[in-house]
């Protein structure tokens, strides 16, 4: 750091007290403070990421979605633009790694959270409402009909492949 020094009483020749006061930061204490900057915005980036995600695999895991996403969105938002903050700094190695990772996160979550919306059709069955008459295969190859189990609680489960 540099200091200049600025005489308090000067008496004739004799120079009585002198204060020191800082001019400036030195260009290593400026690096130093970007780093650290760069740093604390990459860690930050990435705590967000994380705890966003925990947050939403458990509200997944309870099949608890909320249907507004935006504070989500706003978060993974927020995220990506700390992580591209700390990465156009010098973060160094743990700060560009935790960036870097909160930046993949943020966009993974993103795309999916854009593309995910499952939009319902006019003939959707919704839960508690009765089921149109249909015919199926069990596992055995028999078929069953719909009409067998009138009546009856009834749990049926379709599984969506991906192929």
């Amino acid at each position: 750091m540099e200091y200049i020094y600025i005489p308090w009483n000067v008496q004739a020749e004799k120079l009585e007290t002198i204060h020191w006061f800082p001019v400036g930061l030195s260009d290593q204490n400026s690096e130093t403070a970007l780093m650290s900057t760069s740093l604390l915005a990459g860690l930050s980036a990435l705590i967000l990421v994380v705890a966003s995600a925990i947050v939403w695999f458990r509200a997944a895991l309870a099949v608890n979605l909320p249907k507004n996403r935006t504070p989500y969105v706003v978060i993974w938002v927020i995220s990506a633009v700390l992580a591209v903050t700390a990465l156009t700094g010098t973060p160094g190695w743990l700060g560009g790694g935790a960036a870097v990772i909160a930046l993949l996160g943020s966009a993974f979550f993103l795309f999916t959270v854009s593309i995910s919306q499952q939009k319902l059709g006019d003939q959707a069955i919704r839960p508690g409402a009765t089921i149109p008459a249909f015919s199926a295969p069990d596992e055995t190859g028999t078929i069953i009909e719909s009409s067998t189990f009138s009546g009856q609680p009834l749990l049926i489960k379709f599984f969506r492949g991906h192929w």
